[in-house]
């Protein structure tokens, strides 16, 4: 793996007058880690397998050519569907909670189109490198390191939350799941992407069973059917969901002739959520009380 030297960087909200949303945070030198945790921020980012063959940027890392690499990888082929699904360009004007360990390349886009932006992040890693990436590009967020199960907000003062980059152990999802319901405003958006169970690699377990008899990989119990997604978000109203996010490398040999877009629709990595907090529930929640 190529060597990069490790940045030492300036910790601060933006250069804008302060407010309650905005407040100034003094700057901090603080270092963002070793190549190997710029690489697998990368990674987590593009959704591939750490450690990668290839760097997944030759750039510098947590440099303005290094983020904007991470980003056209993300976006690039089998994540056309990102910018769509999670709505980048629907949420001038409203509160966006971003929720996720990675570089925050979602919560860019959602400021560049006029979104405020607030972050949470359970790493410091992860919270130093999105913050750099706002600063780099000259836009604001609010950034908040905590536990995604004790979210630092008021109830009902978001208008979409939005879970990303999560990784693929997600613990105590439940909990994060009540969490962005309380934060939510009535009416307010939850957007998800989560580990899809019957994803590529299921079925190949099933079309190919001789690669689980040989395989030492424990049962995954952190992917995620319909039916388990719609009993998690229980509490919420009309849940949409899509499955997306395929590599052709991902699909078996003997199905590759068959067109990818079909092939995502039945198999992809991902189930995208779309799913709303009842308009009604602030008056619920107040005679429960």
């Amino acid at each position: 793996m190529r060597a990069f030297s490790t940045p030492m960087i300036q910790l601060y909200t933006g250069a804008a007058e302060p407010s309650d949303e905005f407040p100034v945070v003094e700057p901090i030198a603080q270092p963002l880690g070793e190549v190997d945790q710029a690489e697998w921020l990368a990674c987590r980012e593009t959704w591939r397998p750490f450690p990668s063959r290839n760097p997944t940027s030759r750039q510098e890392p947590f440099t303005l050519p290094w983020f904007e690499e991470v980003e056209k990888r993300r976006y690039a082929r089998h994540g056309k569907w990102i910018p769509k699904y999670f709505e980048f360009k629907r949420h001038r004007g409203d509160k966006v909670l971003g929720l996720g360990d990675g570089l925050g390349t979602d919560w860019v886009n959602y400021a560049r189109h006029g979104a405020t932006v607030f972050h949470c992040a359970s790493t410091l890693d992860s919270q130093d490198a999105v913050r750099r990436n706002f600063e780099l590009r000259g836009l604001m967020g609010n950034f908040q390191r905590g536990q995604l199960a004790a979210l630092p907000y008021a109830a009902d003062s978001m208008d979409v939350v939005c879970l990303s980059t999560l990784g693929g152990t997600i613990p105590a999802l439940a909990e994060v799941v009540e969490e962005a319901f309380r934060v939510l405003k009535p009416g307010g958006k939850l957007l998800a992407a989560l580990p899809a169970k019957y994803s590529a690699q299921f079925w190949s377990g099933v079309w190919l069973p001789w690669r689980r008899m040989f395989s030492d990989a424990p049962e995954d119990r952190s992917s995620y059917s319909v039916r388990r997604v719609k009993r998690l978000l229980g509490r919420f109203a009309e849940v949409n969901w899509h499955k997306r996010h395929l590599r052709r490398s991902d699909v078996p040999h003997l199905w590759r002739w068959m067109l990818l877009p079909v092939m995502e629709r039945l198999m992809g990595r991902f189930l995208v959520i779309k799913t709303f907090k009842p308009v009604a529930a602030r008056g619920a929640l107040r005679m429960a009380a």
